[in-house]
């Protein structure tokens, strides 16, 4: 399970680079529909135009602000799955069980990614 956890890690840092990348200088502020196809941030400043509303939303929605924010909180389910597998006092199988689940599901986000390994899949 070593693998995984690296494979958890590097999918969560490119992921968080790509958001910093997007985020600019003052790393400030979330994203927001402001109507039709457009996307602003906390300034007002136009971020995009989507094609149609519907993609302003999501792309509003999943806001470098809120993309850091997410990784943050799998790195904490990550760290906390590993620490219930790891501690020899966890004798609950099914609290091992359910942190092993947890990362795997959290792996398979990223089941398009060349380096997934697919004993990982859902059998």
């Amino acid at each position: 399970m070593g693998d995984l956890s690296e494979f958890l890690n590097a999918r969560l840092t490119e992921t968080e680079k790509i958001a910093r990348n997007c985020w600019g200088d003052d790393q400030a502020g979330w994203w927001h529909h402001t109507g039709g196809e457009h996307v602003a941030d906390d300034d007002g400043a136009t971020v995009c135009e989507a094609v149609m509303s519907d993609e302003a939303i999501h792309i509003a929605r999943w806001d470098p602000a809120h993309v850091m924010a997410w990784c943050a909180a799998v790195r904490a389910v990550v760290h906390q799955s590993w620490s219930a597998m790891d501690d020899p006092w966890t004798y609950d199988m099914m609290a091992r069980y359910l942190a092993k689940e947890a990362l795997l599901e959290f792996a398979r986000i990223w089941s398009a990614h060349p380096d997934f390994n697919p004993a990982w899949r859902r059998v």
